[in-house]
């Protein structure tokens, strides 16, 4: 996998972009795949050079079940991919 597009979407409307994303990208040739951030892990970020991050914001600030995913992922896990 080229690209991953990972998001967190509580009423539908970022799952709808990060979907269009992917299919933008993979329209352009890269293998691309869109998960929930209730599904990411870091294995899922092998193969992947680019990472696209999406969730709406809260109170000007990630969601609450969003830090949680992000604060788990090993440190340097997205050193030398574009995100």
């Amino acid at each position: 996998m080229d690209a991953l597009v990972v998001y967190f979407s509580k009423y539908g409307n970022t799952r709808r972009i990060a979907e269009a994303i992917a299919e933008t990208l993979a329209d352009a040739g890269e293998d691309c795949a869109a998960i929930p951030f209730d599904q990411f892990s870091a294995a899922e970020l092998d193969g992947a050079n680019l990472v696209v991050m999406g969730s709406p914001t809260h109170f000007q600030n990630l969601p609450k079940v969003v830090r949680p995913t992000l604060e788990e992922l090993p440190r340097k896990c997205l050193k030398g991919r574009q995100v």
